[in-house]
């Protein structure tokens, strides 16, 4: 298992799953962030607790991040 929080601890993730699936998308915010991403179900490989803040670009994509220190946490297709 792997878990995550963002930097004040308020939004946190976990990630039951096969980790080999981790990917690097192109696009120009995922370059900009650096993040790998991996892939899962919510409530069942993937779970997230705490509040979040959502920025879509468009109506394909919702990037999830801590309305107290900002940090991303994950994303919703």
């Amino acid at each position: 298992m792997l878990t995550g929080t963002c930097h004040c601890g308020g939004l946190r993730w976990s990630f039951n799953g096969d980790l080999d699936a981790a990917t690097a998308c192109n696009c120009t915010i995922c370059r900009r962030y650096g993040a790998l991403w991996i892939y899962g179900w919510e409530g069942e490989t993937v779970t997230t607790t705490g509040p979040s803040a959502v920025y879509s670009r468009d109506t394909m994509i919702g990037f999830n991040f801590c309305p107290t220190c900002g940090c991303l946490a994950y994303y919703h297709v």
